[in-house]
């Protein structure tokens, strides 16, 4: 479902969402292409030099047959340079089977309990 790998297509809008505290920070950028799919550039950063690497993720709000909406869960991207190593950066279409009705981001510390999740992006289609 989520590769992340290309090149954006065109598209009349994006979005962008945070998710930083204490230990990572990360965001997503969101290019709409239509009312099921989107480009997807996500980079996240060890924030805190504690010896856990820093992950990302995007959630997917979607609707199955106009009325039952569930989430799906991406692949956990996962910086290994530590504290001073920068931001890593993830990018990629996504191609829902069934429509998208937004975004949301999750940032954590890997192999902890300490995450974030933003706000939702509301697809403009």
């Amino acid at each position: 479902m989520l590769a992340f790998t290309g090149s954006p297509a065109s598209a009349a809008s994006t979005s962008r969402r945070d998710a930083c505290f204490t230990g990572a920070c990360g965001s997503a950028t969101v290019t709409w292409q239509n009312h099921y799919s989107a480009y997807v550039r996500m980079s996240v950063a060890d924030t805190d030099c504690d010896g856990h690497a820093a992950e990302i993720r995007i959630i997917a709000h979607q609707i199955h047959l106009g009325t039952d909406q569930y989430n799906w869960y991406g692949p956990w991207h996962v910086n290994n340079s530590g504290c001073h190593g920068g931001y890593e950066s993830f990018n990629g279409p996504f191609n829902g089977g069934d429509p998208l009705l937004g975004f949301k981001v999750e940032v954590c510390v890997k192999d902890t309990s300490r995450c974030v999740t933003s706000t939702e992006m509301g697809n403009i289609y």
